[in-house]
């Protein structure tokens, strides 16, 4: 089974002498490109269980995840799509095995900005977009369970962008959305309470 394959064997076959790195790299430049969406998201899924490989994390934080980030507003959708959904996964996978601390705050930085680049951008439009749609609910979702730590002005932006896509006519959309509210939610509202002692303006404006 396909699945089986990139969940439960490359990860143990990525800790074995000198295979860690290669499969890493090829499962980001090669796999998160791939015509098939659901491949693509089954190799984002296989990415960030390499972070449970304590010696892959290195090339993981300083290598891949930087190579990532520029290709989430790929002219290419599968390139984009597949950019977005590895960051997500990534950062997951290395917050649950500890190393959020590692990747430099700079690229933490980036990470929060790519749903407001993807949107400035206007990268929903045309074909493609629907999978976009999903991709950053997925990454807003990562964003929040692995504790990213973001501003006021990133906070307000991220739930407007949730806000939106609530409002989708399709349902795996709003579906999507709802599973990135439930973990958003309690960012929210740790911003507002965190916040009280500044000014209204700067507190975001969570549901």
């Amino acid at each position: 089974q396909r699945a089986n394959a990139f969940l439960e064997v490359l990860p143990q076959c990525a800790s074995m002498g000198d295979y860690g790195p290669p499969l890493a790299h090829h499962l980001a430049s090669n796999k998160l490109q791939h015509w098939e969406p659901a491949l693509r998201q089954l190799a984002a899924e296989a990415l960030g269980r390499l972070a449970a490989v304590p010696q892959l994390q290195a090339v993981l934080i300083e290598e891949v995840l930087p190579s990532l980030l520029p290709r989430c507003t790929h002219r290419l959708v599968p390139a984009r799509h597949g950019a977005i959904w590895g960051v997500a996964e990534l950062l997951l996978g290395l917050s649950r095995h500890g190393a959020l601390d590692q990747i430099a705050q700079a690229v933490q930085e980036d990470i929060a900005q790519v749903v407001t680049r993807v949107e400035e951008k206007q990268l929903y439009r045309g074909k493609g977009g629907e999978m976009l749609r999903g991709a950053t609910c997925r990454l807003i979702e990562c964003i929040a369970d692995a504790g990213l730590a973001l501003d006021a002005s990133t906070t307000a932006q991220l739930q407007s962008s949730l806000d939106g896509q609530l409002r989708h006519p399709t349902l795996e959309i709003v579906q999507a959305a709802v599973a990135a509210l439930r973990k958003f939610a309690p960012v929210c509202q740790l911003g507002q309470s965190g916040g009280a002692s500044s000014s209204a303006g700067a507190q975001s404006t969570c549901c």
